[in-house]
């Protein structure tokens, strides 16, 4: 795939239905006596990928697979109890190539918490009711096809939604999400109505982010050299910002000094999956300006206030720390475990001072935030390729990772084995 996608393995044929078990996992970065403890993990039925990154709602957890499962699941983050489950709609045909249903999207959660957007491998939009699971409403777009390497396949939904809302409720949100087949669309958030669209020039895979500078515009990236700055009420352009390829992670901002953060990478036509050069840009969103770029690799940035950093999770398995004033380097580890491509972002403990992120190499670390040293890294055996990172529980004690191996897991991150 052109954005970054993994290519599922060959699917199992025994079917294994969505439990609750403890596993072993090899421990790659602390002695067997400081690990972290598993406390739960499912296996998904056919052993079904988890691409898109869990998503915390409270005391629950949420996360989704790809085919043949093609479901979401809420579960409760401290059990794993499955509450509910939703199955992604089919499309009416014949060929399974064209019939694609893997909810590859991190979800997200509106901020009333009763609605739950996501979408999925058939250029589906989907909201659903946070409480039951059922489907409050469903757009499933004309089928398009896009180029996978050497054939076509349905457009994905792969772009998380951005919600934006000046009242109090969810009928006057606006749902923003971007599309494989190049669109970018504005609905109604509480009944999927179109409010606009924007034709841009290439897949639109990047997740949409408000303009640090302007809440009334955002920043989207696609597949055709640009970052695009829209008007949230309307879609219209204001501007764009050039960039080395194709961006299809979401930005992060620093609020304080409207400076946008993101990555871009270099199509592979004959490896789809391969993230050539790149780099990692702060940009500033008054002007569209570069205030400085960082040249090492594509990578996945997260700005954290709490520091004034940037941490990168590089294409070439390195992680870094960049001062986000200036992008020059506070800390370098090169030397991570299984020194794979990172997919997606870090997510924070300032709790406990430590970073946490996973890899294709299927290594979960635990980072310290100061220095980089690896406090502690397990092998799950299959790739982790979430988009926006694992996830922390409600009250930081439990992390959540799924893999391609079709296993959601659930550590301790207080009472090491």
């Amino acid at each position: 795939m052109y954005h970054r996608q993994l290519v599922p393995p060959a699917w199992k044929l025994l079917l294994l239905c969505t439990s609750v078990l403890m596993v072993d996992m090899l421990v790659v970065g602390l002695a067997a006596s400081q690990h972290p403890r598993v406390v739960f993990t499912h296996n998904t039925p056919s052993r079904s990928p988890v691409h898109a990154s869990p998503v915390v709602m409270d005391g629950t957890v949420l996360y989704s697979t790809l085919e043949p499962d093609c479901a979401m699941y809420l579960a409760n983050s401290s059990t794993g109890a499955v509450l509910w489950r939703f199955a992604a709609p089919r499309r009416n045909t014949d060929n399974p190539l064209l019939s694609r249903c893997g909810m590859r999207t991190t979800a997200r959660v509106g901020p009333f918490k009763k609605l739950i957007h996501t979408g999925t491998d058939n250029n589906t939009f989907i909201a659903i009711n946070a409480s039951s699971g059922q489907a409050v409403w469903t757009r499933m777009e004309t089928a398009a096809t896009c180029k996978d390497g050497t054939h076509y396949r349905p457009c994905e939904v792969y772009s998380t939604a951005l919600l934006v809302s000046s009242e109090t409720a969810e009928r006057h949100m606006v749902r923003i999400q971007g599309s494989e087949d190049g669109i970018v669309r504005a609905l109604q958030a509480d009944s999927g109505a179109v409010l606009w669209t924007a034709e841009l020039g290439s897949e639109a895979n990047g997740s949409p982010v408000l303009s640090p500078s302007n809440k009334s515009q955002f920043f989207i990236g696609t597949n055709d050299n640009f970052v695009y700055l829209l008007e949230v009420a309307t879609g219209r352009l204001m501007g764009r910002v050039k960039t080395c390829g194709c961006v299809d992670t979401e930005p992060t901002v620093d609020n304080s000094t409207s400076t946008l953060f993101y990555t871009c990478f270099s199509l592979d036509p004959s490896q789809p999956g391969n993230h050539l050069g790149g780099f990692v840009g702060a940009v500033d969103s008054h002007n569209l300006t570069y205030r400085w770029k960082d040249n090492s690799s594509t990578g996945v940035p997260t700005y954290h206030a709490a520091t004034g950093r940037v941490y990168v999770g590089y294409n070439n398995g390195t992680v870094a720390a960049l001062h986000a004033k200036d992008g020059t380097i506070a800390w370098t580890n090169n030397q991570i475990p299984g020194q794979k491509e990172f997919f997606g972002a870090f997510v924070f403990d300032d709790k406990r001072g430590r970073l946490y992120g996973a890899n294709i190499g299927g290594i979960v670390m635990a980072l310290d935030t100061d220095t980089g040293s690896v406090i502690w890294s397990v092998s799950l055996g299959h790739p982790v390729a979430h988009q926006l990172g694992p996830a922390v529980s409600s009250d930081g004690e439990i992390l959540f990772v799924g893999d391609y191996g079709g296993d959601f897991t659930a550590f301790s991150l207080t009472d090491p084995q």
